[in-house]
């Protein structure tokens, strides 16, 4: 019985260790396109007064479930705030809030905007004037 026990809190532990991916922030993105030539796509996030601009042509993500939808693999990171995918160009981006990690396959930019610290992860595959781009898509609102 005992050993029962002890494997339903183990199986609790890491379900609970493996839980959401997104930060809690994320709910409170917002999509429009940027200027009328829906080109580029304006991600804007109220409560952390921040707004990211993107190509238009990207899927995004806010939620895990939104995630799962987009990408059958576990996300890469913790406390994403937003997570962008063109299967077209072959990239995929983390917009992250105090990440700490950087794995391989990705290129990064860090910012501070207010007191949050900022990290885009864009991975490697994008297109080198593309990965520019969206590592410098972070602005105040």
């Amino acid at each position: 019985m005992k050993s029962y026990a002890f494997l339903i809190i183990l199986s609790f532990m890491f379900y609970s260790c493996s839980g959401n991916h997104f930060s809690r922030y994320a709910q409170y993105n917002t999509k429009a396109y940027c200027y009328e030539d829906q080109q580029y796509l304006c991600i804007s996030n109220d409560s952390l007064k921040l707004k990211y601009v993107s190509f238009g042509g990207f899927k995004f993500a806010s939620s895990e479930e939104e995630f799962k939808k987009l990408n059958k693999k576990r996300p890469k990171f913790k406390n994403i705030l937003l997570y962008g995918d063109d299967r077209y160009i072959n990239t995929e981006y983390y917009v992250l809030i105090d990440n700490k990690k950087r794995k391989k396959g990705f290129v990064y930019s860090d910012s501070i905007i207010g007191k949050n610290h900022l990290t885009i992860a864009v991975s490697d595959s994008c297109h080198e004037s593309n990965k520019k781009f969206l590592l410098k898509g972070l602005r105040n609102l």
